[in-house]
Formats: structure tokens, sequence, C-alpha cells
């Protein structure tokens, strides 16, 4: 072979391997671009996701909260609901107690009718108000 030949092929090897190493180096620059957008979107994927676990542990705290305000609620009106049967069983007591003495006054009062003296007819006498 002649050397013009030798040298011709050689220097294409040359710009082949020159050639290849460029596009080695551009794929490479390209893969760590890729890699490092990759790096800030899975940031950015995370910060969102610590955003939002914070605002379900918010939004548990206060479902909590709101929850133990409704059991308060509750307790609260059974104790109200308590009350008012206990009031209403006083006045009840109370009530029953003023008609026995009604009638007592009555059987001792000989002013009173005989017949009204049964406890049937009661005289017209104040009743107290017992709607809550």
């Amino acid at each position: 072979m002649d050397t013009s030949i030798v040298l011709w092929i050689v220097v294409g090897v040359i710009v082949v391997i020159v050639v290849i190493g460029v596009v080695y180096y551009f794929s490479k620059q390209r893969r760590e671009a890729t890699a490092a957008a990759d790096r800030r979107k899975a940031e950015d994927i995370r910060a969102q996701a610590q955003e939002g676990a914070e605002d379900a542990r918010k939004n548990d705290a206060e479902a909590q909260r709101a929850a133990a305000e409704a059991e308060l609620g509750r307790i609260e009106a059974d104790r109200l609901q308590r009350e008012a049967e206990s009031r209403q069983s006083e006045a009840a007591t109370l009530q029953a107690k003023s008609e026995e003495q009604f009638r007592e006054a009555d059987a001792v009062d000989p002013d009173v009718d005989d017949a009204r003296r049964g406890g049937d007819a009661a005289p017209e006498r104040p009743r107290p108000d017992t709607t809550p």
C-alpha cells in the first residue's frame, strides 16, 4: 500500500474516533442535564408531598378537635336533659304536695261543702305554671 493511502486511512480513523468522542461527550452532557432536571422534579414532588402530609396532619388535628367539641356538646346536652328531668320531677312532686295541702285545707275548712271535701271537685285556686 501506498503511504498516502495509509495516511488517509489513519486520518479517517482519527476523524471517526473524534466524531465518536464528540457524540459521546454531548450525549453524556444531555444525560447529565436530564438527570439534573429529574432530580429537581423529584425534589419539587417531595416538597409537595411534604406540604400534603402537613395539611393532612393539620386536618386530622382539626377533626379530632371538632370530635372532642361534639363530645363535650353531647355531655352537656345529657347533663341539661338530666337537670330538666330532675326539675320536672321536682315540679311534679311540689304540684302533688300542693294539691294534697289544698285537699287537707278543704277538709279542715268549715266553709267548704261536704261534696267538695271528697277531693273530686276542688275549688278554684291558683295553679302554678308547669310549662317549661
